[in-house]
């Protein structure tokens, strides 16, 4: 079992398709696929019911799976924020829109690293749908967008307590 396997195996269901957990992972429905396959076949059980093509309903076994894949993925990434943290050598990755990167991030990024200078930062650029992507998949800490989202929930976890925002 990887880390990818339970990573796909999430997204689908999470999103409730393939397609739209492809997307998410940045993966190919096809490779989404033969991964949920190759989990399966090593669970010795499938995930899945099989009765609708585009269904993508739990079975017992995959409810469980999926429990268990939730709090491994989360283990996971509290690991690689607690080895960040105590790395001398911090980052923080910022997503903003090209205009905002241009203008208003340089003075601010130059008072941070006058009171920080410890703290590096790493501007990510790009529209709203993406920086909201990459901030739920933890690839930012931080996305500066013009609009508060309407379709997307986010849900931050900080010291293991969740608060919505």
């Amino acid at each position: 079992m990887e880390f990818q396997q339970l990573e796909m195996f999430a997204a689908v269901v999470e999103e409730g398709s393939i397609s739209r957990a492809a997307t998410r992972v940045c993966r190919t429905g096809a490779a989404v696929s033969i991964a949920l396959k190759k989990l399966e076949e090593e669970m010795v059980t499938p995930s899945f019911e099989r009765g609708d093509r585009n269904s993508h309903q739990l079975t017992a076994s995959g409810r469980s799976l999926y429990e268990h894949a939730r709090r491994i993925l989360d283990l996971r990434r509290e690991a690689e924020t607690a080895v960040k943290r105590s790395s001398h050598d911090l980052t923080l990755r910022i997503g903003t829109h090209e205009s905002t990167s241009l203008y208003l991030l340089p003075s601010l990024m130059a008072r941070l690293s006058e009171t920080h200078p410890a703290i590096k930062t790493e501007i990510i650029c790009g529209n709203a749908d993406k920086l909201l992507l990459a901030l739920a998949n933890r690839a930012i800490e931080l996305a500066l967008i013009g609009d508060a989202p309407t379709d997307t929930e986010l849900i931050l976890i900080c010291s293991g307590e969740k608060s919505w925002l």
